[in-house]
């Protein structure tokens, strides 16, 4: 209740995300946060963070049913790394069957990594992910981290963007021609074709993209529109980040 009621403060409107508070202090929460849940070891204590960011979650209108297939590929490679420890580390067996061996230490283990995983996701989820990517440009500007990173960072995001939507096209142009993946030398031909249409047409945005940026005079210095101000809220919940980290770190 303490919790919740404290995180719907911040909570500004339908599917707006701690929108009142300075968003270089969600960055940097968001980053120290995730290290302090990473170097946890006491389940009690990662049971609290893990429940902290599900409540963070919840506050900040995440809806995990419409971004579940989003999700869907970090928490497939998840469960899959916890299921190899859980079969290959350890020395007390708790389970066999033939040649599959279930281990304790590989199923605490597993469970750690698993509800820490989660957390540090959840928390990205609710303080950063509602962030347009001019906006988390503009928040690293504001923290002095270099402009080459701040560029690579949004030049990756577009581009990244751009081979999705090509991808989609040219999925869509196999289906109309009636192309079904096939173990054959035929289907592996057309995969082989679609990698390296892929990159060439990757490769004539990224030319474009730099004439364009010459067009326009960049000099290497990244100009951004947004007025960062700081408010009462963004010092109260630095003030509650600062106090859940240092409760996590000592008890």
């Amino acid at each position: 209740m303490v919790f919740g009621g404290f995180f719907s403060y911040f909570t500004i409107g339908k599917n707006r995300l701690f929108s009142k508070v300075y968003p270089p202090y969600l960055i940097l929460s968001a980053f120290f946060l995730s290290f302090i849940i990473a170097a946890l070891n006491d389940f009690f204590n990662i049971a609290i963070a893990f429940s902290v960011s599900l409540i963070v979650l919840f506050a900040s209108n995440f809806s995990i049913l419409k971004n579940l297939k989003k999700m869907s590929f970090v928490s497939s490679f998840l469960i899959f790394l916890c299921l190899m420890i859980i079969f290959t580390y350890g020395n007390e067996t708790l389970f066999k069957f033939y040649f599959v061996s279930i281990y304790k230490e590989g199923l605490i283990l597993s469970f750690k990594i698993f509800l820490k995983s989660l957390s540090i996701l959840f928390i990205f989820l609710s303080f950063v992910g509602s962030m347009s990517i001019s906006l988390i440009a503009a928040s690293l500007k504001t923290l002095k981290v270099p402009s080459d990173f701040i560029f690579l960072l949004v030049l990756s995001f577009i581009h990244i963007f751009f081979i999705k939507n090509e991808y989609k096209k040219i999925k869509n142009m196999l289906k109309v021609r009636g192309f079904k993946g096939k173990t054959n030398i035929h289907s592996y031909k057309t995969y082989a074709y679609v990698a390296g249409m892929l990159f060439i047409r990757a490769l004539k945005k990224g030319e474009v993209t730099y004439k364009a940026m010459l067009c326009r005079g960049f000099n290497g210095t990244f100009y951004d529109i947004y007025e960062l101000n700081l408010n009462k809220k963004s010092y109260l919940f630095l003030v509650f980040i600062t106090i859940f980290s240092f409760f996590l770190i000592f008890f």
